[in-house]
């Protein structure tokens, strides 16, 4: 079960408030120890777990005639990068999403529009990755995870420019509180300042987890704005 909802639940039916002593999130937390009284909490799955859970719902879908080339290109961006959360509930909806995608819209053998991705001292054969698919699943988490950003994106494809902004930014909460054409990412949490890991949930919805992607990410190469509107083109 989720703790924190059970914890919001208690703290409403008893109508806990702060005291001096406790805040009402810790007399929840008090009440839920008298009542459950063995308490296992279960490991957090690391990036491997978590791409493995991934390929292993999407594999069994249907996803248009390429799925072998899709599964292998799919694997290179989850293996780069750690951006999805650790709730299996959610790598789930975005499996669902994923399909539908694919379904619809044919990216190809993802051998085409190659880029570098990653740091300049790895070894160059494990850089290359197709853009199509990377921009694929940071739209993905985006739409399922991200409301105002996503409805801004589907508005907006040159928006983009701004996530990358967002990224790559050294204090992304001030770039939101000191200019209104970041107020997409008011509801948002960002994982990193610079290249400051932050504390933050690793299920949580609202956590950014693509600041590795759009910094190494190129909005400037050919396509983009087209490849972000054929994206919100599929409606089902």
């Amino acid at each position: 079960m989720d703790q924190r909802q059970i914890e919001r639940a208690l703290k409403k039916a008893l109508d806990l408030n702060d005291t001096a002593e406790y805040s009402d999130d810790n007399q929840a937390r008090e009440y839920l120890e008298k009542i459950c009284q063995d308490i296992y909490h279960l490991p957090l799955p690391d990036q491997a777990a978590k791409s493995s859970y991934f390929m292993g719902l999407l594999s069994p879908l249907y996803v248009g005639e390429n799925k072998h080339h899709y599964q292998r290109c799919l694997q290179q961006v989850l293996d780069r990068y750690d951006c999805l959360p650790a709730n299996p509930r959610k790598i789930k909806a975005l499996v669902n999403r994923t399909s539908t995608v694919l379904s619809a819209l044919d990216l190809g053998e993802g051998r085409d529009n190659l880029v570098k991705m990653g740091a300049a001292n790895e070894e160059e054969e494990n850089l290359l990755i197709s853009r199509k698919y990377v921009l694929l699943m940071a739209l993905t988490i985006i739409y399922c995870f991200h409301r105002q950003l996503n409805e801004q994106l589907e508005k907006d494809p040159s928006y983009i420019d701004k996530v990358i902004t967002y990224a790559k930014s050294q204090k992304p909460t001030e770039l939101i509180e000191g200019d209104s054409v970041y107020r997409p990412f008011q509801t948002i949490l960002p994982a990193m300042n610079g290249d400051t890991k932050l504390p933050a949930n690793p299920s949580d919805s609202n956590v950014f987890r693509l600041h590795d992607v759009f910094r190494d990410f190129d909005a400037s190469l050919d396509n983009c704005d087209r490849e972000i509107a054929a994206f919100y083109a599929i409606k089902s």
